[in-house]
């Protein structure tokens, strides 16, 4: 069993007076009963909500390892057909805690297999901070289970798999109810050694 720090980067299509408000529950445990998306874009201005999990699996490169991340909106709006209170997810990431009790970073999400710890994680709203998210390959609609294959990092809202390597704008929208994400967990981060 492994202890891990979780991502999951959103921003909000914002209506009325007040912000959108998500449920998130991690492999059935509610890890926030309402968390307020604040961010507005993708340009550097989403919401990532960070937690930390224990006793899930410990990596596996096969993707045998997974994570199950349940995402409701809880305060959904329709103005009219071009103004919707809604949630898009842009990102998912983990960081498995080392050996010594600490979290670190290393380059294998970055496009290094090789995986050279760069130092340990002080700053968990970056991106940088997390593995690579697995965001590809996206089954199912706006209120359904949808599983992530391993070794991709993107999400094609026309639920193919993407082509495009603009993957910013690869989101995965959740507007009246909720999503359920199966993420595998491949990357081992950094284990202390610094060399």
């Amino acid at each position: 069993m492994a202890d891990y720090r979780i991502g999951i980067a959103m921003y909000q299509n914002h209506e009325g007076d007040e912000d959108a408000k998500v449920k998130i529950t991690i492999n059935g445990n509610v890890v926030a009963a309402e968390h307020a998306v604040t961010g507005k874009d993708s340009d550097g201005n989403a919401t990532i909500a960070s937690y930390e999990v224990s006793g899930l699996d410990a990596p596996a490169p096969d993707g045998s390892s997974r994570v199950v991340m349940k995402i409701e909106l809880l305060n959904y709006l329709y103005v009219d057909d071009d103004n919707i209170r809604s949630v898009s997810v842009t990102f998912l990431g983990y960081n498995p805690k080392a050996s010594d009790g600490k979290y670190y970073q290393n380059n294998a999400g970055l496009g290094d297999p090789q995986g050279k710890t760069l130092g340990e994680v002080s700053d968990w709203t970056t991106l940088h901070a997390y593995a690579e998210a697995h965001m590809s390959g996206v089954t199912g609609d706006d209120t359904s289970t949808l599983s992530v294959p391993a070794n991709q990092n993107q999400w094609d809202d026309t639920n193919d798999v993407a082509t495009t390597p603009d993957w910013e704008s690869k989101q995965y929208y959740l507007w009246e109810d909720q999503i359920t994400i199966t993420m595998p967990l491949v990357w081992e981060m950094g284990d202390g050694d610094m060399s």
